[in-house]
């Protein structure tokens, strides 16, 4: 593999996961962030039914995170890379 190829394999991910309050605040959350999707023409997003947002987009990762919050919700972000061979 050429170095080239592989610092584009080396791709680092950010991940959100968050519980929300039940009622409108999840209404609101899930309105708010479809909002910034549709803004950032990220329409074709994809979101896990677990409540977690896998995403190379830091500052939606963080929009999430604030929109669970703002709402009463618990929300964390973490950082993951791709790893490419076992240790």
């Amino acid at each position: 593999m050429s170095h080239v190829c592989q610092e584009e394999v080396k791709t680092q991910m950010y991940v959100v996961d968050y519980d929300l309050p039940a009622g409108n605040e999840r209404r609101r959350f899930y309105r708010a962030v479809q909002r910034y999707l549709r803004e950032h023409f990220m329409e074709e997003t994809g979101w896990s039914t677990w409540s977690v947002v896998f995403t190379e987009d830091l500052e939606f990762a963080w929009t999430v995170y604030r929109e669970a919050r703002k709402v009463g919700g618990v929300a964390h972000v973490w950082k993951a890379e791709r790893l490419e061979e076992e240790p």
